[in-house]
């Protein structure tokens, strides 16, 4: 990851605190090769756990099941959405 970030980070710095087209256009260029290096993820650590550890992490299994070119574009929200107490329930 430090990998596609750091460029990144060094390349907004550059930019004077000021996000134009060419900014926002490296922000969407990393972000799909995060997900791209993240899909490649359940693989390398499918290799290395056991059924009984598969067993304890549904959603890694979950993902396993979904065949790679099928992850090729998605993305994955982790966690639930939090309700502030200032804002009424819809």
């Amino acid at each position: 990851m430090r990998a596609v970030y750091v460029p990144l980070g060094e390349f907004l710095a550059r930019s004077g605190g000021v996000a134009g087209k060419p900014e926002l256009d490296r922000v969407k260029t990393v972000q799909k090769e995060y997900w791209r290096i993240f899909w490649e993820q359940p693989e390398i650590a499918g290799a290395l756990v056991t059924p009984s550890q598969r067993e304890l992490m549904p959603m890694f299994a979950r993902m396993l099941e979904i065949p790679l070119e099928e992850r090729k574009n998605s993305q994955w929200r982790f966690g639930n959405p939090v309700t502030f107490a200032d804002k009424p329930r819809q």
